[in-house]
């Protein structure tokens, strides 16, 4: 195996988080992604992200187009859930909500669901299954995930002043293919 001497080694330049979100990678996988400011170059996926002495994550992309000096990272997060996830020698994927989602911003939205300003989160527009067993239906109003409130825009408070969409949560809280959600149907909370 040969090396390159070390002058030809590829870093990354120096750059600043710009963002931080819970978005597709490929539909319909979904995780962390970190916005930087730095220039990534086809080469450069794959490659260590580093802040000071600590590896962050992986260098995952960078937006086309026009645009210059904007690239994306997968945390380290999302990197050992995938290795936890393959650890019995499987790939099962990462739990995930498929249901069709709307923010419960318009006060004439909260008007004809008949809800005062109370009452937080988001609205299943569409679910994924219209199956009598499946347990979400149109206009139901998740407040909760797990024990953690959403707020009007679908987002979670996970600390440092951080908001994130509420399916971030997803990968954190289910178990056995169930995500314990609290919701609000026809102007009654009910817990899933």
């Amino acid at each position: 195996m040969a090396f390159l001497p070390e002058e030809r080694i590829c870093q990354l330049p120096k750059g600043i988080v710009s963002r931080i979100d819970f978005t597709y990678y490929s539909y319909p996988v979904s995780g962390l992604r970190i916005q930087i400011d730095a220039a990534i170059n086809p080469g450069n996926s794959g490659g260590p992200a580093v802040a000071g002495d600590k590896m962050i994550g992986v260098v995952f992309s960078r937006l086309g187009g026009n645009a210059e000096n904007i690239g994306y990272i997968i945390p380290c997060e999302e990197v050992e859930l995938f290795l936890k996830d393959i650890a019995d020698g499987h790939y099962d994927g990462k739990p995930m909500l498929l249901d069709e989602f709307q923010t419960l911003e318009n006060q004439a939205l909260r008007s004809f669901l008949k809800i005062d300003n109370s009452v937080t989160g988001v609205i299943v527009r569409k679910p994924a299954s219209t199956a009598s067993s499946y347990p979400l239906k149109t206009w139901d109003i998740i407040t909760k995930i797990g024990d953690t409130a959403i707020d009007d825009q679908g987002m979670v408070n996970i600390g440092n002043n951080l908001r994130i969409n509420f399916q971030y949560m997803i990968q954190k809280i289910a178990a056995k293919g169930k995500i314990p959600l609290s919701i609000v149907r026809g102007g009654k909370r009910i817990k899933s």
